[in-house]
């Protein structure tokens, strides 16, 4: 007759927990595994279960460690990947905006262009930048707020967009203006 032991093994449990936790379950199985295995090898030790289950209870408990530490490798990576995508989502978004003011301050200045050459009979400045407005709907819209700095040769238009600029107040971008050019500064 074979020796009696006084509790029987959980050799099947733990090796079933240690898989799940190198398959998808990580350390919700890997941990109860990790410690299960743990002390059912010292019952083992001790002559309390079977010798017997030894090699399953042991296997268990190692994929059940493996599953756990790759899990926690796997969400370090994650969450290092999230902070990276954060971080290029951000800065994808300053250059958009920074484009898009430009890209406003180009038909701004093509309109004080247009003001500049336009006669004054027909409601231009004559060769003059004073008296030019920006129109109403492009002086505030979804990129950011204009003003305009008007002198009779030259005008600075200022755009200043919704995101962040370089130190941290809003990104503020300057056109300046001539008869016969448009020059473009980034100040922030």
């Amino acid at each position: 007759m074979p020796p009696q032991y006084p509790e029987p093994g959980r050799s099947t449990t733990i090796l079933i927990l240690g898989i799940l936790s190198l398959v998808c379950f990580g350390p919700f199985t890997g941990i109860p595994a990790w410690v299960m295995g743990h002390t059912d090898l010292k019952k083992i030790d001790q002559r309390i279960i079977a010798p017997t289950e030894r090699g399953s209870t042991k296997a268990g408990m190692v994929m059940g460690i493996i599953g756990t530490f790759i899990s926690i490798g796997a969400i370090w990576v994650m969450g290092i990947a999230v902070v990276v995508g954060i971080n290029l989502f951000n800065a994808s978004a300053v250059d958009a905006n920074r484009n898009a003011v430009i890209a406003d301050l180009n038909n701004i200045s093509a309109m004080a262009q247009q003001y500049y050459k336009k006669p004054v009979s027909l409601g231009g400045g004559g060769n003059s930048f004073i008296g030019f407005t920006i129109p109403t709907g492009l002086a505030m819209n979804a990129n950011g707020e204009y003003s305009v700095e008007a002198h009779d040769q030259e005008i600075i238009i200022t755009g200043k967009g919704r995101e962040n600029g370089d130190d941290g107040g809003k990104l503020i971008q300057t056109a300046t203006v001539s008869s016969t050019g448009i020059t473009m500064s980034k100040q922030n």
